[in-house]
């Protein structure tokens, strides 16, 4: 069995992997569909946490989604994508990086049962059913042929990937148009979308300083 080398620079490492990954087409498209279904469940989950319920989760193959809900506290609901997917993301990579290895397959199997439910319960069209059974079938090959500390490498990838496409994406919202998270929110507290993205931007770069001071403990 592979031994697990630590080094302190080991977050670093895999930050810079991610950011190289984001620039290669094929392989970013995976871990952006996931970040992307992070944040649409963000903001599913916050919907029924705040008394509502979803009516149903839609993926597009450019990386893009919605999640329709009713009832529950549209500010939160509203907040929830961004900074979900921030916590999401580093909660994979901090439960993975502190984990025995071998319990990496159970944190793989949790995964893919959360990806199977949203897909059998609010699953809208073609593309999402392709997209989360994309997802599924990746997750399940690596569940079943990769080593436990592969696996545990693979997870702190998503955890970081997912967490640094969190910190970016917000800054699409300075588009001068009126969609988006952002502008919902300006329009719901008359606060200006800036200060939202400001929002979400110190919440991510905060996480990724929380990673960095847990790893080098």
């Amino acid at each position: 069995m592979a031994q697990e080398v630590r080094s302190p620079h080991r977050l670093i490492y895999i930050c810079a992997a991610a950011i190289i990954a984001d620039y290669i087409p094929v392989m970013r498209l995976p871990f952006v569909w996931c970040e992307t279904f992070f944040h649409e469940i963000s903001h599913g989950l916050m919907a029924i946490i705040t008394g509502g319920s979803i009516v149903s989760l839609t993926l597009n193959y450019d990386g893009s989604g919605l999640c329709v809900s009713q009832g529950g506290l549209l500010l939160l609901i509203s907040f929830a994508g961004y900074f979900g997917s921030v916590v999401w993301g580093g909660l994979i990579y901090l439960l993975s990086d502190h984990m025995n290895p071998r319990y990496s397959h159970m944190m793989m199997g949790m995964l893919i049962t959360m990806l199977l439910l949203v897909l059998v319960m609010w699953a809208d069209k073609v593309s999402t059913y392709i997209i989360l059974g994309a997802m599924i079938v990746l997750f399940s090959a690596m569940f079943k042929f990769a080593d436990s500390l592969l696996l545990k490498t693979l997870l702190q990838f998503i955890g970081v990937f997912v967490l640094l496409d969190a910190v970016r994406s917000p800054m699409a919202l300075i588009d001068g148009l009126d969609r988006g998270d952002g502008w919902q929110l300006a329009d719901i507290t008359l606060l200006p979308e800036f200060v939202w993205i400001g929002i979400w931007l110190l919440s991510g770069l905060t996480m990724l300083f929380i990673l960095f001071r847990v790893s080098y403990k």
